[in-house]
């Protein structure tokens, strides 16, 4: 199967990341999946791709003040680019991706899905190389070794984060976690196929019925995370996060007149996503069903 592969990259960080972990993973699972790809590169910095074969090399669609309005204005441009029945992957510059992650998001393509949505779980391991040609299982217990301060402030019972749209629920070499907002990975072109919200993980997959959105949550089928810098943070809670305290900012201003969340999040949420262990219940079932039933516009958990 082809596919049209888009990954921004611009600025040191970003650039280094493209050419030693993004595009590295990327080779490694197409050719583990037998897939042709064409890729989509916006970048400052074209002479770090020139060796790419078949790859459109774009500048920045337009000056922007945020970098996440950035790279939703070259997400929509490669979508505009895709042609209809294409297979299309979202990559950012600082992903990996696992050895099966291309041929798992074809078969379920291939099965009648129309997207399939990711966990991206941030990782923070500046002095070591990529984590390339890896399992899904194996990159997924990587990355809970190497996990962000982001992450360890979002695990239940003792993180305080601010930024709850994901949450950690661990216990010993168990580690469940749910997410309102996951990456939407791979997905087939269809004409008219855009998004609104300031990123693709806010509105992209609602395009969709949610019979045609497959979530991946067995350890062993794909895997995606993400290498952050130290120094991205949020702020932190006094005290350890509550049931409340996810509700309320699940319900907040998204700052443009919406709220955070929507009920597509919501549905998300309830997927248990295992990222080691065999998906044991610690705990996730009733807390994050609690966290539903006192989201104000949620639909009731079930």
């Amino acid at each position: 199967m082809s596919w049209l592969i888009a990954i921004p990259a611009w600025g040191d960080r970003c650039v280094a990341h493209a050419v030693r972990s993004a595009l590295p993973s990327c080779k490694a699972a197409l050719a583990h999946a037998q897939a042709e790809a064409r890729f989509v590169v916006h970048t400052d910095r074209p002479e770090n791709f020139f060796a790419l074969a078949r790859t459109t090399l774009l500048p920045l669609p337009r000056e922007r003040y945020s970098r996440y309005y950035a790279l939703s204005d070259c997400h929509r441009q490669a979508i505009h680019m895709a042609v209809p029945g294409e297979f299309v992957a979202l990559i950012n510059a600082d992903h990996v991706v696992s050895l099966e992650a291309f041929a798992a998001a074809e078969k379920r393509l291939h099965e009648g899905k129309r997207i399939v949505m990711m966990a991206g779980m941030r990782t923070c391991a500046p002095d070591e190389p990529a984590p390339l040609n890896m399992r899904s299982r194996e990159l997924l217990a990587w990355a809970w070794s190497h996990r962000h301060p982001t992450a360890e402030d979002a695990i239940w019972g003792t993180g305080k984060s601010t930024s709850l749209s994901s949450l950690f629920f661990a216990d010993g070499d168990d580690v469940i976690s749910r997410w309102f907002h996951l990456h939407p990975f791979a997905f087939v072109k269809e004409a008219g196929l855009s998004f609104n919200g300031l990123t693709i993980d806010e509105d992209l997959g609602e395009f969709w019925p949610r019979e045609l959105v497959h979530v991946v949550e067995d350890p062993d089928e794909a895997a995606l995370i993400e290498r952050s810098p130290a120094s991205f943070a949020f702020k932190s809670h006094q005290k350890p996060v509550q049931i409340r305290d996810v509700a309320y900012w699940a319900h907040c201003d998204n700052g443009y007149g919406g709220k955070r969340t929507t009920h597509f999040h919501h549905w998300l949420f309830k997927h248990r996503i295992v990222l080691r262990g065999g998906g044991r219940d610690l705990g996730d079932r009733a807390v994050c069903d609690a966290i539903l039933s006192v989201i104000p516009h949620a639909a009731p958990a079930s």
